[in-house]
């Protein structure tokens, strides 16, 4: 509507500003999530107010407003839509295509002004756990890394990270989430329920994109052990399309080789792999040491992304002919059905708009076509399925062919 308003008229100009939120506590998560898995829309009641008295046992933190790179509305039109001064010769689809274009555009700055908080580096600590236990030490480490990669990313100049020593963050994210400190006869561990993880969700995946692609690196070095730098460009390369598509990242095709080039060093500095420059090695480190453990919580960040990945390209791969829906659909009820063998407690792991955003990206990169309401792959399809299964747990990839096979 703003467009078509502003195409008619554009004697005044417009400036849209993406503005990015970091909250460290929001009150309706428990509802969005729950609204997440299908439920109906909670009727409000006066009993709701013993659940709002419930929720000032935690402080409600704070909250940082950043502001991304404003964007003039004409500007961005001349660029996209040559001929939008005279409306009379819009074509529909294409001015749709451009308004789609300006979306990705906001949403991509907004992401490049996010805030690294103390409750969204626990929680993307913590759910790189199996079960969101972790020991105490381990945990402060953990933060720590994540802090670091957060600030030599260079992502933007808009971000904002948290100052706070990791044992300040630790303490503020117990204060404001609830999550809870047991003592051991062995150590301390920090523990967050399976109710609570959920909610964690929210706030790791509102920063999920700054740690995408070291996360997808870290994953590919864990499983490989030892591998070559031009291995893990090949690999990053091969998925970044879609990477960049559902985490609206900023960087250009052609940016991949320094971007795996920055980030090798980020982790190499955070002690999570080794590099040896000259012969252009890396390894991991020893599977009993420290370092190794955090190496492993690290590329669990990325994990939920790959299996959705693997989900559709297996569903694809299958003889079964399935519409666009149906392809979103069925890959909504097998991720559903891993939540639940998994016990996956965050219900964006089966949103079907995240599986509609990947069979879209699909169609743009020619991996897929779409004929007599029918989706194919293409020939260079194998090697996207390959790349998306590659770091996954056999286990894992067992469970959606077994999901397959019980199809009716």
């Amino acid at each position: 509507m703003t467009m078509r308003s502003f195409a008619r008229d554009a004697s005044r100009p417009i400036c849209l500003m993406p503005v990015y939120f970091g909250y460290e506590r929001v009150l309706e998560v428990a509802t969005y999530m729950s609204e997440l898995t299908g439920k109906d829309k909670k009727t409000e009641s006066l009993l709701d107010i013993f659940g709002v008295l419930r929720s000032f046992r935690y402080s409600f933190g704070k909250v940082t407003v950043n502001f991304g790179a404003p964007l003039m509305l004409d500007s961005f039109l001349d660029e996209n839509l040559t001929n939008w001064r005279t409306p009379g010769e819009l074509d529909n689809a294409r001015f749709s295509a451009v308004c789609g274009e300006l979306a990705r555009k906001l949403a991509t700055e907004i992401n490049r002004a996010v805030a690294i908080n103390p409750v969204t580096l626990v929680a993307t600590a913590l759910l790189g756990t199996p079960r969101q236990i972790m020991e105490e030490q381990q945990l402060l480490t953990q933060i720590g890394i994540l802090r670091s990669i957060a600030r030599g990313a260079n992502y933007s100049d808009q971000i904002t990270v948290t100052d706070a020593p990791s044992r300040e963050v630790l303490e503020k994210a117990i204060e404001i989430t609830g999550i809870t400190r047991e003592q051991h006869a062995f150590g301390t561990t920090i523990n967050a329920t399976p109710e609570l993880s959920a909610m964690l969700a929210y706030y790791r995946n509102n920063v999920a994109n700054i740690y995408a692609i070291p996360s997808l690196i870290a994953r590919f070095v864990m499983t490989e052990r030892t591998t070559s730098i031009a291995a893990v460009t090949d690999f990053l390369r091969g998925l970044y399309p879609y990477l960049r598509s559902e985490y609206f990242l900023p960087f250009e095709e052609s940016d991949i080789q320094s971007l795996c080039t920055h980030a090798l060093q980020l982790l190499h500095d955070n002690d999570v792999i080794e590099v040896d420059l000259k012969g252009e090695r890396l390894n991991a480190p020893e599977p009993t040491s420290v370092e190794f453990e955090s190496l492993v919580y690290l590329a669990e960040i990325i994990e939920p992304t790959l299996e959705r990945f693997h989900i559709v390209a297996t569903l694809l791969a299958s003889a079964k002919p399935r519409s666009v829906r149906q392809l979103e659909s069925d890959a909504s009820a097998i991720a559903q059905r891993l939540s639940t063998i998994y016990g996956i407690n965050s219900p964006t792991f089966f949103d079907k708009s995240l599986f509609g955003n990947f069979i879209n990206t699909l169609k743009s990169e020619n991996m897929v076509q779409v004929s007599d309401n029918r989706v194919s792959i293409a020939q260079d399809f194998t090697r996207l399925s390959e790349n998306a299964a590659a770091t996954l747990d056999i286990g894992m990839r067992h469970h959606v062919l077994q999901a397959l096979s019980s199809e009716k």
